[in-house]
């Protein structure tokens, strides 16, 4: 289950500055492990010898990680841990990894808008909708998304006007 994505490698001791896919960025402090996959689906298991939450995300050290040059190899690989390992949201709260996928319909007639293909996490996190026309962004508040219903596999949105126009 992704967890984050490495952004850059950060400071000289090979520390790595991540964009966590979860509003909880303190759940990687207990991670003791972690896997980090390219876009070949290439998996890499690392074990983690520090991590500090700081405005930015999350900086992680890996273990045989010493160099900015070692780290930068690892740039834009995707961190992922065992579903098992994953943690169990409260009631009304869903995970990012589960929007992955999910249909968007509109929330007042139930009809196809697009898949979600990614959450980009920003000011106000932001649904990535892969749609028939191209990809669009939704902010992720309650003007915009409504209830995710996780059992339909659905996420009804109000889209902004003229978002869906050609």
């Amino acid at each position: 289950m992704a967890v984050g994505r490495i952004v850059k490698a950060h400071g000289v001791r090979g520390e790595l500055r991540v964009e966590p896919f979860t509003p909880d960025s303190e759940r990687f402090l207990a991670l003791q492990r972690i896997f980090a996959v390219d876009e070949s689906e290439d998996r890499r298991e690392l074990f983690i010898d520090s991590c500090r939450v700081i405005e930015q995300g999350v900086l992680l050290k890996f273990a045989g990680i010493d160099s900015p040059e070692a780290a930068a190899d690892l740039r834009g690989r995707v961190l992922e841990v065992p579903r098992s390992e994953a943690r169990v949201p409260p009631p009304g709260e869903v995970l990012y990894a589960d929007m992955i996928g999910l249909l968007a319909v509109h929330a007042d007639d139930g009809s196809p808008i697009g898949t979600v293909k990614a959450i980009v996490t920003a000011g106000n996190d932001l649904l990535e909708v892969e749609t028939s026309r191209g990809d669009v962004l939704v902010p992720w508040v309650p003007e915009f998304v409504g209830t995710v219903d996780l059992e339909r596999g659905v996420v009804p949105i109000r889209p902004i006007p003229g978002l869906l126009e050609p």
